[in-house]
């Protein structure tokens, strides 16, 4: 999903472009957990960075681990958790997020990613 008119004040906006600076080949932002699920079934991710209310991040972490015990594979999940939870101006520590997603990447990537 892509949000519509997309705000460039919006922290999901920030991090999701912050992600593709730093080469993630794909970014989903989703309105609830079943999409999100839908999507890592889909496209397989090597490792995920997920950023939610706690309530679905639990259950999406469940869900990862069963799609991943069908062929013995589930990417690594890291979690950053919305500070004030709902979809409508959503408030996330966006240091720690931004943290998060360039855990594994090349400190040349790194470089100018604002923080």
């Amino acid at each position: 999903m892509e949000c519509r008119q997309c705000n460039p004040d919006c922290p999901v906006n920030r991090l999701r472009q912050a992600a593709i600076s730093l080469g993630y080949k794909g970014v989903c932002i989703a309105p609830g957990g079943q999409l999100a699920i839908k999507y890592v079934e889909k496209n397989r991710p090597k490792g995920i960075v997920a950023v939610a209310c706690h309530k679905e991040l639990e259950e999406g972490i469940q869900s990862v681990a069963e799609l991943g015990k069908a062929d013995r594979r589930s990417p690594p999940i890291v979690v950053v958790p919305l500070t004030k939870d709902g979809c409508v101006d959503t408030e996330v520590d966006e240091e720690r997020a931004l943290d998060m997603i360039a855990l594994g990447c090349s400190q040349e990537a790194t470089k100018g990613v604002a923080k």
